[in-house]
C-alpha cells in the first residue's frame, strides 16, 4: 500500500448514517480522514507561494477541488495500491531472492495519483478547475484519472513519487538491504519469523524500486525542460523540501468540510 504515509484511517469503514448520532459519527470520521488527505497536499508544488485563501482565487479553488478528489477515492484501495507480482512468477514453492532479476509493476495509477497532487492552473490547457469539477460528478471513484498532458506537470509528478517513497523507505531506517536479503534467506523457509521479515523486506525492495523509478523519471523530465527552454529546472519549476504551513491546510479542511456539510 504504496502512500499509506500517516494515512492510517484511510480504508476505515465509514457506516450509513441511520441516526443523528450516527451521522455526527461519521461526519466526524469523514472530517478526520480529510485532515489526513490534506496532507498530501501541502506542498503545493508548482506554485511559486504556498496556496491558501490570501492565494489568488482560481489557485485556492483549485486546491479544494484537489481536497475533494482525494476525498471520493479515498475508500477505494486500488486508486492507492501498487500490486508487484511474485519474486518466481506464480507465487507457488516459496519467493525467489534472486538478484537481478526484473521486478514488473504498474505504477500507472500512482502516477496519476501524484498528477492530481501536483496539478495546477496551467494544466489541462488552462481548464484545470473545470475538468476538476466535471470529475467530480462522475459516478464511480475510478472513472477520473489525471493523464499524462505535459512534461512539466510529469517532473511534478514523479518529485511527488520520490518525496513519498523516501519518507517510506525513511520509516524503516537505516538499513543495508543486501545485508537484509541474506539475513531472510539464511532464516528457516515458511516460519512466522521468515514470513514477517519476508514480507517487510518486499515492501523495502518495491518503494525502492518505485523511489528510483521516480528519480530518474524526475531526471528525465527535468532535462527535457532544461532542453526546451535553456534554463536550470529550478528556475523553470517550484518543487519544495519542506511543506507549506499546517494552519493553510487546516483551513482548507475546514472551507472543503463546510461546503460538505461536514
Amino acid at each position: 500500500r504504496m502512500m499509506d504515509v500517516g494515512l492510517h484511517h484511510q480504508f476505515r469503514y465509514i457506516p450509513p448514517p441511520s441516526t443523528t448520532s450516527s451521522i455526527r459519527d461519521t461526519n466526524k470520521v469523514a472530517k478526520g480522514q480529510m485532515k489526513l488527505l490534506a496532507r498530501y497536499l501541502q506542498f503545493d508544488d508548482g506554485y511559486q507561494q504556498c496556496v491558501g485563501p490570501q492565494s489568488p482565487e482560481e489557485h485556492w479553488k483549485l486546491k479544494q477541488l484537489k481536497l475533494l478528489h482525494l476525498t471520493k477515492i479515498a475508500n477505494t484501495p486500488r486508486r492507492w495500491i501498487v500490486n508487484v507480482p511474485p519474486r518466481n512468477g506464480d507465487g507457488t514453492g516459496g519467493p525467489s531472492f534472486k538478484r537481478g532479476a526484473p521486478v514488473e509493476m504498474d505504477p500507472s495509477r500512482l502516477l496519476a495519483l501524484c498528477r492530481l497532487m501536483a496539478l495546477n492552473n496551467q494544466d489541462f490547457d488552462g481548464d484545470a478547475i473545470n475538468v476538476l469539477t466535471y470529475g467530480l460528478k462522475l459516478n464511480k471513484a475510478d472513472e477520473f484519472y489525471v493523464p499524462n498532458m505535459n512534461d512539466r506537470l510529469e517532473y511534478r509528478a514523479h518529485i511527488c513519487i520520490t518525496r513519498l517513497t523516501g519518507l517510506a523507505l525513511h520509516r524503516y531506517g537505516k538499513l543495508d538491504v543486501s545485508k537484509e536479503t541474506e539475513r531472510v534467506m539464511a532464516m528457516d523457509r515458511g516460519s512466522p519469523e521468515w514470513t514477517a521479515s519476508h514480507v517487510r523486506l518486499g515492501e523495502i525492495q518495491t518503494m525502492e524500486v518505485l523511489n528510483q523509478m521516480a528519480v530518474q523519471g524526475s531526471h528525465h523530465y527535468g532535462q527535457l525542460i532544461s532542453n526546451d527552454t535553456n534554463k536550470p529546472i529550478h528556475e523553470i519549476e517550484t518543487v519544495r523540501k519542506y511543506p507549506c504551513g499546517w494552519n493553510l491546510s487546516e483551513i482548507l479542511v475546514k472551507t472543503v468540510s463546510a461546503g460538505l456539510g461536514l
